[in-house]
């Protein structure tokens, strides 16, 4: 297992969970669209790369924390995206941007040889910096087994989901459905009470 991987989205949420990675001891090459992201985690040890493929050019194992699913194509396979990197190896997408999107990134990144996980994650920023998030893990299976060691480091429970990248984005879509509603009934039933 690698000691070493690569994190592109540092923000409020990917942030903490470099964090929580730099803790267990492994080194992190970093990079954000935004510089006070990159600075924070810089000050906490991580080393900071100029681009999405610089990451990809040094890091077998990239992770990514991103808020929506063009900016997650956008960085897989812009112009200095993860996809050209020389190194990579597994993609690991931990952003919900919905199944067609994620199936659609793992179908473009293996043409490149590069094995995706998408491991979407659930819990809040205080959950990652706990380490206590949850993670629902699907695709390829050799490249999930081999990161779920990484994942734990932000992670209390992981759950594995199957071989179809996209499929963990519906787990966590129905996840998120079955707490909203509860929340909702529950809010009803206090003001009717």
């Amino acid at each position: 297992m690698t000691n070493s991987i690569g994190f592109i989205g540092v923000g409020n949420m990917g942030g903490a969970m470099v964090r929580r990675l730099l803790g267990k001891g492994y080194e992190v090459l970093a990079y954000d669209v935004d510089p006070a992201a990159c600075e924070r985690v810089r000050a906490a040890g991580a080393r900071i790369a100029a681009s999405p493929r610089e990451v990809a050019d040094e890091m077998e194992i990239v992770f990514a924390c991103l808020p929506s699913a063009a900016i997650s194509d956008a960085v897989a396979f812009g112009a200095d995206g993860v996809s050209g990197g020389k190194a990579v190896k597994i993609y690991v997408e931990t952003s919900t941007i919905g199944r067609a999107a994620m199936a659609a990134i793992a179908g473009k990144l293996a043409a490149s040889g590069i094995a995706l996980v998408d491991a979407p994650i659930s819990g809040a920023v205080s959950g990652a910096e706990a380490g206590t998030l949850v993670s629902i893990l699907s695709g390829d299976q050799a490249a999930t087994a081999r990161v779920e060691p990484i994942i734990s480091a932000y992670t209390a429970k992981r759950l594995l989901a199957g071989p179809e990248a996209g499929i963990s984005q519906v787990y966590k879509l129905v996840n998120q459905g079955m707490i909203f509603s509860t929340v909702v009934v529950t809010v009803e039933a206090v003001a009717a009470g």
